[in-house]
């Protein structure tokens, strides 16, 4: 049983996000003019909340958008453990920081809750967007895709404490256990 699921998660998260770091100073060098963490705003049959997609690099090659998705192949390899986010019972199986699936079991996603949590860390009404200094990492997160009593969403560059608040909402609802995990961990994938 983890005792501390939110510094176990700062884990996973700081695993991904030292990598992230690493490649968004290479892609600024190799790149040019560019920026990390640019917002886009998809087609209405897109399948993400509120049709946004915050890309990892938007580079700026010859006067023409070229948006770069790191493709980052390694995760922690663990246990599935156990835990809980108040009285509601918590699983923790291998996920992925940018990729993590978060299931209900019983209960469906609110969605105003759920989407005034995505309003403040994609940055719409918390001003996060507007604090990062240019070609630097906001703290925000990058997508999320909404399936009743799953979501999957990537973290991006947000802190802990958005996963912790998003756990926190999820355990707001009629569920009886929170299950955290990345599908189709496997092919290619480096185990660390």
């Amino acid at each position: 049983m983890i005792t501390d699921w939110v510094q176990f998660a700062n884990g996973v998260r700081s695993h991904y996000l030292e990598h992230y770091r690493d490649w968004v100073a290479v892609m600024a060098d190799k790149a040019g003019r560019g920026g990390p963490e640019v917002a886009l705003q998809l087609s209405e049959n897109a399948k993400v909340a509120r049709q946004l997609y915050r890309v990892d690099y938007m580079a700026n090659a010859e006067g023409k958008p070229n948006v770069v998705e790191f493709q980052f192949d390694q995760f922690l390899d663990f246990e599935p453990a156990e835990s809980s986010v108040g009285s509601t019972a918590l699983t923790l199986r291998p996920f992925k920081w940018e990729n993590a699936g978060v299931t209900l079991d019983g209960a469906i996603w609110p969605e105003q809750p759920l989407m005034d949590w995505f309003d403040d860390w994609f940055g719409l009404t918390s001003g996060r967007e507007d604090q990062a200094e240019p070609g630097q990492l906001g703290g925000l997160i990058h997508s999320l895709s909404i399936a009743e009593a799953r979501i999957e969403v990537d973290l991006g560059s947000a802190p802990v404490e958005a996963f912790e608040q998003l756990l926190k909402l999820a355990a707001s609802t009629t569920t009886s256990r929170i299950t955290v995990a990345t599908e189709l961990i496997g092919a290619g994938e480096e185990q660390v």
